[in-house]
């Protein structure tokens, strides 16, 4: 009203004394404005500070809720599970301790039976392999482990690969199996073997368990007492022919000369 009265006392035509009776009229009635809008103000105000007393409220009863939820979730929920938690991880950790006893143990009779057995996996890689086996190489067993078993045994590569492929494709055993290798000595050492699949609890094949025994004396022997047999067969041999031969030879001679004495 007071922008409306200054722009309209620069326009020509404009009636002073009527805008002076807006102006008392305007301000008689800002007493009563003003008491109105604090009335307003102030219920505003009680109104919202009701609401926000409620919110309170009802945020200390969502907070009391919520407390006693954890607190019951605690005790029968959370407690239980601990419990059962805390059981699991204890029969996880004694079994894992039977296992490393059971595979100590394991380890023990493996390195104290004088054969040599290995675990090998589809490719030939060696899992695990005893402390003959790896006296047999002349090779520490730390530098074993890991390696290809078709590596040790230089020309005969081709021939250990079919035996183990027809072992995972068929799973059938192969027995009284013979070959030799060269270790790091030098030495010639024959092995017979034993070789079956190797199962998961699936019942798949996943590689070979190898048992092999180190027959080198046992082929010295036969190699001796094959060289002996040749020898004393041409000892034998040598014989009928310079002795006993020649001798038969001077009694058929003798014989036939007797015989034409006889017949003359």
């Amino acid at each position: 009203a007071a922008g409306a009265i200054a722009s309209g006392a620069a326009s020509p035509g404009w009636d002073t004394a009527r805008a002076a009776a807006w102006v008392d009229e305007i301000l008689r009635a800002e007493g009563p404005y003003l008491s109105g809008m604090d009335a307003i103000v102030s219920q505003y105000s009680q109104e919202a500070n009701a609401r926000v007393e409620n919110l309170r409220r009802i945020q200390l009863a969502l907070l009391g809720l919520t407390l006693g939820v954890l607190a019951f979730e605690a005790f029968f929920v959370f407690r239980p599970a601990i419990s059962r938690t805390r059981e699991a991880l204890q029969r996880s950790q004694d079994s894992e301790a039977r296992h490393a006893s059971a595979s100590e143990e394991l380890g023990m009779i493996f390195d104290s039976v004088p054969a040599l057995i290995a675990e090998l996996d589809t490719e030939g890689q060696l899992l695990r392999w005893t402390r003959p086996g790896a006296d047999v190489i002349g090779e520490p067993l730390e530098k074993l482990l890991g390696a290809c078993i078709y590596d040790l045994f230089t020309g005969q590569e081709a021939r250990l690969r079919a035996e183990d492929l027809r072992i995972v494709k068929t799973g059938e055993p192969q027995l009284g199996l013979l070959h030799y290798l060269r270790n790091s000595r030098g030495d010639i050492r024959w092995l017979r073997m034993n070789k079956i699949p190797r199962k998961d609890s699936n019942q798949r094949i996943v590689g070979i368990v190898m048992f092999a025994v180190d027959v080198s004396d046992q082929k010295q022997i036969e190699r001796k007492f094959m060289e002996l047999r040749s020898e004393e067969q041409r000892r034998l041999s040598y014989n009928l022919h310079d002795g006993v031969g020649q001798e038969l030879s001077g009694i058929l001679y003798l014989g036939r000369g007797l015989v034409n004495r006889l017949r003359d």
